[in-house]
């Protein structure tokens, strides 16, 4: 490994530690890894407080997996002090996610350009079955982040 890569892979373990220092992630109780640039993994338990009154996961937590874990994978590839936020998302829902089960949306990157990337984020359930797809556009903004 040289040099480089394994400053890279040192960076990404950083973004895993750090991924719970966000109040929404640790609510939601999501977790993140990093297994190569451009793409994350974000996992959540489904608990009973994620659900609907249908025992259904709320459209709005598969809408955060997917919209985290493109953040995420294009945080893989860019500068550490560009700042990234979502400018639009869009999600197809295509099957009931059911609470209780454990749940992950891979990230990837399909796009970085100077002020913005895109990527597509897929959740899928236990079986591997998908559940929602949806792609994402970033902003990339320079300065420290917070």
């Amino acid at each position: 490994m040289t040099g480089e890569e394994s400053t890279r892979e040192a960076y990404w373990r950083e973004l895993e530690r750090q991924y719970d220092e966000s109040p929404v992630h640790r609510l939601l109780g999501m977790g993140l890894r990093v297994p190569a640039a451009g793409e994350a993994l974000v996992s959540l338990r489904a608990r009973p407080e994620v659900g609907n009154r249908n025992g259904s996961v709320a459209g709005g937590v598969l809408g955060t997996m997917v919209d985290s874990a493109v953040c995420q994978a294009v945080r893989t590839v860019v500068a550490a002090d560009l700042r990234t936020w979502t400018l639009e998302m869009k999600i197809n829902y295509l099957r009931r996610a059911e609470v209780g089960t454990e749940l992950t949306a891979r990230g990837r990157v399909e796009y970085v350009g100077r002020s913005t990337a895109v990527g597509i984020g897929r959740v899928t359930g236990p079986d591997g079955e998908l559940l929602a797809v949806g792609v994402v556009t970033v902003s990339l903004r320079s300065g420290a982040r917070p």
